[in-house]
């Protein structure tokens, strides 16, 4: 099934229980709040997340992110307590052992602009906990579809 194919389907984020035990994994990453003048807002969030998938992608699939639309399955949703943060589900790849992943996961975020040095990457054991916990709508000041990351 194409990404675009998994999106189409209302329950697209279900697939990930599908995954085999340990392929799924809970991600949590801060940004940095502020850059000299600039301050960090959604849009500044939403493109550094982009850049994030991007980036995971291509370190993975290579040249197939273009040529074939390869795409490991991640999303998450962002949220704004005392700082912005995002939680994340994202697919390890099977070649990649937790360590590689999780080293790969952290390179890849602290190479972006905003990405910053606090994580917590960890194997899903209740995936319909976490989507549930991420979910969460009271740390969402636009609403839940707003702050959806795909």
């Amino acid at each position: 099934m194409s990404y675009t194919e998994l999106l189409n389907d209302p329950n697209w984020y279900e697939r990930f229980g599908d995954l085999p035990y340990g392929r799924t994994y809970a991600v949590s990453l801060t940004l940095k709040q502020r850059i000299g003048d600039l301050k960090l807002d959604e849009v500044y969030l939403e493109d550094t997340v982009s850049h994030f998938f991007y980036k995971m992608n291509t370190a993975v699939f290579g040249n197939a992110v273009k040529r074939f639309k390869k795409r490991l399955m991640m999303f998450g949703c962002w949220e704004r307590t005392d700082r912005y943060h995002v939680h994340l589900v994202l697919e390890r790849p099977e070649r990649l052992n937790h360590y590689e992943f999780t080293d790969l996961v952290r390179t890849n975020w602290r190479s972006t602009r905003w990405g910053y040095e606090t994580d917590k990457i960890e194997a899903v054991y209740d995936f319909g906990g976490w989507v549930g916990y991420i979910q969460k709508r009271r740390t969402k000041p636009n609403g839940l579809l707003a702050s959806l990351l795909i």
